[in-house]
């Protein structure tokens, strides 16, 4: 048995299409194209426009894959100047017997520029400079500049000299390290000389930080064109330029209308210039797959109008495929050995059968004999079927694009192709090509009789059971839409034809289909056709409901449902505060964002950090009202949109509400089921269309809007400029966010796992539980505890070192709210709207915690009242708080909150920001003891005071170790400082007196003893006591330097002759330490008078010596270590019982060495003792 994979080969020179850009000059491509009398006669008659001089602005229409783009590059190549892919070109379509070639013989010699132009650019003329500027470079041509090259040159030289003069200056310069003169190069840069240009660009970027000399853009291309074309005929030997806008359907379709018209002046202009009679010719070519007429009610009214100026200024070539050629192309691409073609048939009667009865459909008799039909058609199509490669070539000239034509379905390896399809063995049906072209039929929404057709076949498909009904349903889809019954009458021979089927297993399955309801035979109309008609123009179903709307659609609400433009996340700000905020957008007409009296309506109805509203629907003179609103409201939370563009979606949103109420319509829908999934793809594509205008109209980074806001604004050019921006906002308006890096928590709504967590949380602290379990472990209420516990520095004694400044003063409007309560109840709601406000913008997910906490740290514990009733304190009333605030109020006795005063005083004056409310006032007696204990000692030991018997008492109450908090806090110390009546507020006063006096009482007694040194050495007021002691220093006999002190006079001597500060308190303690053996803060009551005595008696001491009779009676000479001479005068006399013990001491210790040590080290060893000796 013969097998189709064997015996089929495909050419895999038609796998890719076409893409005159890339393919230009391929000679691959260009030896590969298939000549035939219909594209031959083409070839020639543009051969003619050249050889002629005439219809040199045209437009080359066909349908999609009948070689449009292949006949085009070929005649590049004819008019190339390439002799020898001339003559190839010429010789192939000899051999084929075209002989039709009297005026491309004459383009022997001709020499054209090709320039390809796509329309993938919004502006045209930059679209056709691009084409030209990459088509001299493709063909080395860059050595060709344009007049307005040197023009532009000259006049940005001027510009240089007039108006910036420090670039003009260096550019003189520059030339002259090229050894031109700038008059000189001004003359040959106006009689354009090359040298002089390049010269030009070349220093052009050393003056404007790297950038190039380009200024082609700034350039009408129909001056350039014209410039470019003179040139390359009278310099380079070129006969012109020849432009082909390939693709020009796509551009037309897909082009803005609001550009449109601009577009096509910039075509008039291009065609008017081609049209002259020159010598130095431009032709321009469009091709199309239909003419602009063809387009119909598809195009809007105004761009067709556009469109008609150009249309009258070009020629119209139609491409005509004669039937034999599409045949003839088949057997080009798909080759096959005759003998085995026999055989095959012969082994298989059905298509055989199939074969010889497809000549009696009427296109096939018209148009070929019975010989012919055999040779071209049935021998050309295998492995189609007849009728297959006739449906073949209508569909794709009815729906082909480049990605889906003839020849992609014929060479190109994918799905659905005939590569892909070989391995069934059998010929191919109609229904691969339904199955190929799919994806077009449903998406071709501008030709609603395919569109409708497919709806039909898909209905009909999905309720098949077989693969044989599909087959047929498929089938007979691709009949319907190619709708020509005088060539192809839809009847049930024709679709067994079609099918491939043997005809007993087609008959049995028609007439399942008819059973089923889902194929009927009309006799009337003697046609075969979908029972489930979609007899319905759904445009006009959904115009009838859009004018069915009774009063306005507010369609900024209708925006809202819809768009994909919802929030903005202020990212720097969410970074650094480690919580997620957000602008919501809110579309709103002018006129309803008038009516806005107070920013704070917008953030009740809209529930977000920041609202960005939208404006949509505004008139020219609304400008200036909604820059008033602005600034009225003066919300810096608010941000406005305005865009640049008129809103033109309005249509789209009342088709949308039509569509979805027809998909509501229950009656409707029963009516015309095979609408439905067509009503739901018609609207996703309408949401998609009105969010991409959205996205286009009020994204500030795409520069089609303006920002109004209540404060100067920022330059906002990007999405990166924008979001900054936001955060700028957030930053300046929610300064004092805590930071909780939670976002399970940290946010408004929590999820029920994380709110059960949190009760957990609120149970243990209620509890009095210390929570240290959840200092580690990775449970929902550890990460909660430890995000706004732990780390925000909360919790007593943890490694965190400060207390999140957010976190803090949030605690401090809690204690606040606590304090308001006393006596009266107070509404939860105003301390949620403090911390929900401005500043802090507190998420509730946390709020609940930092409450429970604050409750617990109380002496007593406040009551919470539900309206007028009071509850008992429990997690879920703290859940409760924080679902509805305004319905719970807190009220304090006023005992507790004197209590509570009392505590908050205390920690304040002790500076205790981060005391736990599980052992409070343990806590609290626990930093006093560390207070006192770090207390200098003299504070500790003096007696002396200035406030009272209270001091004393106070101050002792903490000596001791073991103390009971509650005891000390409300007992011993409101009897120490509270008076007869045990007054709190007494007792704060006098403990915050008598803790400054202590805390302040070492550096008085500093302070004092600079006043008696500054005393005794008569310092004069204003002056300083360092220049004084130095100055005094000076005065002292040198001899008394010389002299052997005591130990105290020696220090104090020291201290003043090293002395190199100026503080007079470190100096009064340097001093102390030298005079007294210890400094000032380790004092008692009586060292003070004893220093100043001693100090007074060192001064007189020095003052009052007399070198010569006061010196002592032995002399020590000796030169120091560091070569200096040292004299010292000392009395030798041991009278002192110590002083013997200590020579005695030093002699045993030198004996003790014996002859380890010689004499001059032991001498050396003194010496050295010696002289640290005296320098103290």
């Amino acid at each position: 048995m013969h097998k189709l994979t064997d015996m089929i080969h495909i050419d895999k020179r038609f796998q890719t299409s076409i893409n005159l850009e890339l393919d230009l000059n391929n000679p691959e491509k260009i030896v590969s194209y298939i000549p035939t009398v219909s594209s031959v006669d083409v070839l020639n008659e543009y051969a003619g426009h050249i050889v002629e001089n005439r219809n040199k602005a045209n437009i080359l229409i066909g349908p999609y894959g009948k070689g449009k783009s292949h006949l085009l590059l070929v005649f590049m190549a004819l008019i190339s100047g390439n002799k020898e892919v001339f003559e190839k070109v010429i010789g192939k379509i000899k051999a084929n017997k075209l002989n039709k070639t009297s005026n491309i013989e004459l383009l022997k010699g001709k020499k054209f520029l090709p320039v390809i132009i796509s329309g993938t650019y919004e502006d045209l003329n930059r679209g056709f400079i691009e084409g030209l500027r990459e088509a001299l470079k493709r063909e080395g041509l860059n050595d060709i500049v344009p007049e307005t090259y040197y023009t532009k040159a000259y006049e940005c030289i001027r510009e240089w000299k007039e108006n910036y003069k420090d670039t003009y200056r260096a550019f003189v310069g520059k030339l002259r390290e090229n050894n031109y003169e700038i008059g000189e190069f001004l003359k040959k840069l106006s009689r354009e000389n090359k040298e002089a240009m390049d010269l030009f660009e070349k220093i052009y970027p050393m003056l404007t930080s790297g950038s190039r000399f380009n200024p082609i853009y700034e350039t009408l291309a129909i001056k350039l064109y014209s410039d470019i074309k003179e040139k390359l005929v009278r310099i380079k030997g070129y006969s012109g330029i020849y432009v082909i806008f390939d693709e020009f359907s796509k551009y037309v379709e897909g082009h803005r209308q609001d550009t449109f018209s601009r577009d096509m002046k910039i075509l008039q202009d291009m065609c008017e210039l081609a049209q002259k009679n020159e010598e130095y010719q431009l032709h321009i070519t469009f091709v199309a797959h239909k003419s602009i007429k063809e387009y119909g009610k598809d195009m809007p009214e105004e761009m067709i109008n556009a469109f008609m100026g150009v249309e009258g200024r070009l020629k119209e070539e139609r491409f005509v495929v004669f039937p034999a050629n599409n045949y003839e192309i088949i057997g080009h691409v798909v080759s096959k050995s005759k003998k085995e073609y026999e055989s095959f048939l012969k082994e298989n009667d059905t298509f055989k059968e199939i074969i010889e009865k497809s000549y009696n459909t009427p296109y096939f008799q018209s148009n070929f004999t019975m010989e012919e039909y055999m040779k071209i058609v049935a021998w050309g199509s295998f492995p189609l079927l007849p009728l297959t490669s006739y449906c073949l070539f209508n569909i794709s000239a009815k729906v082909a694009q480049n990605e889906r034509s003839v020849f992609t379905f014929l060479a190109n390896d994918e799905h659905g192709s005939l590569i892909n399809l070989l391995d069934k063995n059998e010929m191919l049906g109609v229904d691969v090509v339904y199955d190929y072209f799919e994806n077009l039929f449903r998406e071709n929404k501008g030709m609603p009789e395919i569109h409708n057709e497919w709806l039909q076949a898909d209905y009909a498909l999905n309720k098949a059971e077989s693969k044989e009904e599909r087959r047929i349903i498929k089938t007979l889809a691709v009949f319907r839409i190619i709708r020509k019954p005088d060539e192809l009458p839809i009847v049930k021979e024709k679709l067994w034809l079609a099918s491939g089927l043997n005809r007993e297993s087609f008959n049995k399955t028609v007439d399942k289909l008819e059973k089923k309801g889902l194929i009927i035979f009309r006799i009337k109309m003697g046609t075969y056709a979908f029972k489930h008609n979609v007899g319905v123009d759904i445009e006009k179903e959904i115009e009838k409901v859009v004018n069915s709307f009774t009063g306005k659609v507010n369609i900024p609400k209708e925006i809202e449902k819809i768009s994909e433009l919802d929030f903005a996340l202020p990212k720097q700000y969410n970074q650094k505060f480690t919580m997620t905020r957000f602008f919501r957008y809110v579309f709103m007409s002018p006129e309803q964002f008038q009516k806005v009296t107070k920013a704070e309506y917008l953030f009740e109805e809209y529930r977000a950090d920041g609202i960005i509203v939208a404006i949509v629907n505004a008139g020219e003179d609304d400008t200036e009202k909604i820059i008033h609103q602005v600034n009225k409201l003066n919300d810096k939370r608010i941000v406005v949109i305005y865009p640049e563009n008129r809103f033109v979606q309005d249509k789209n949103i009342r088709k949308l509400l039509a569509v979805k109420q027809l998909i509501k319509n229950d009656r409707f829908i029963e009516d015309n089921q095979v609408l439905l999934s067509e009503l739901k793809l018609y609207e996703e594509d309408l949401i998609f269309e009105i969010n991409s205008f959205l996205e286009k109209s009020y994204m500030p980074e795409n520069g089609e809007c303006r920002i109004f806001y209540c404060e100067p604004l920022p330059e906002i050019k990007s999405e990166r400029a924008f979001n900054r921006f936001l955060s700028g906002i957030c930053s300046s308006y929610y300064n004092m966010a805590p930071k909780i890096n939670n976002e399970l928590i940290n946010r408004t709504n929590v999820s029920a796992q994380i709110k059960k967590a949190r009760q957990k949380i609120i149970d243990n602290i209620l509890n009095n539980d210390d929570c240290i379990g959840y200092n580690k472990g990775t449970s929902p209420e550890a990460t909660i505890f430890r995000a706004t516990v732990v780390h925000t520095g909360l919790l007593e004694n943890n490694n965190e070192k400060t207390v999140d400044k957010g976190v803090e003063l949030i605690n401090k409007e809690i204690d606040g709210f606590i304090m308001k309560s006393a006596g009266e109840k107070v509404s939860f709601k105003e301390l949620y709207d403090v911390l929900e406000g401005e500043s802090f913008g507190v998420r509730r997910g946390v709020i609940p915690i930092y409450l429970a906490r604050k409750f617990m740290a109380m002496e007593d514990m406040p009551v919470v009242y539900l309206s007028d009733k009071e509850i008992e304190i429990t997690s879920n009333v703290f859940e409760n708080i924080n679902l509805n605030p305004d319905r719970y109020f807190l009220y304090t006795e006023k005992e507790s909150l004197e209590k509570e005063k009392y505590l908050k005083a205390v920690e304040n004056i002790f500076h205790m920001d981060n005391v736990s409310g599980q052992n409070r006032l343990g806590n609290i007696v626990a930093k006093i003891q560390e207070w006192y204990r770090n207390l200098p000692q003299i504070t500790i030991n003096t007696k002396r005071n200035c406030v009272g018997r209270e001091y004393y008492r106070f101050r002792n109450l903490f000596r001791n170790i073991e103390l009971n908090p509650r005891d000390i806090l409300f007992e011993e110390v409101l009897n120490i400082l509270g008076g007869e009546e045990k007054s709190f507020e007494a007792c704060i006063v006098k403990m915050k007196k008598i803790v400054e006096y202590l805390n302040s009482f070492a550096l008085r007694e500093k302070e004092d003893v600079v006043r008696n040194i500054k005393k005794i050495w008569s310092v004069a007021p204003g002056e300083s006591l360092a220049p004084c002691l130095k100055g005094w220093y000076k005065t002292i006999e040198n001899n008394a330097f010389k002299q052997v002190w005591n130990e105290n006079t020696s220090g104090f001597i020291n201290v003043i002759r090293d002395l190199d500060i100026n503080d007079e308190l470190e100096i009064a303690n340097w001093l102390a330490k030298a005079v007294s053996g210890i400094y000032i803060e380790d004092w008692n009551d009586f060292t003070k008078d004893k220093f100043l005595v001693s100090i007074e008696e060192i001064k007189n001491s020095l003052e009052s010596f007399n070198g010569e009779e006061d010196k002592g009676e032995s002399k020590l000479s000796f030169t120091d270590r560091n070569g200096n001479k040292v004299e010292k005068y000392y009395d030798a006399n041991l009278d002192d019982s110590t002083g013997y013990f200590l020579k005695n001491a030093i002699t045993e210790a030198l004996d003790e060495f014996g002859d380890a040590l010689e004499t001059k080290e032991k001498l050396s060893v003194l010496m050295q003792t010696i002289e640290e000796l005296l320098e103290g």
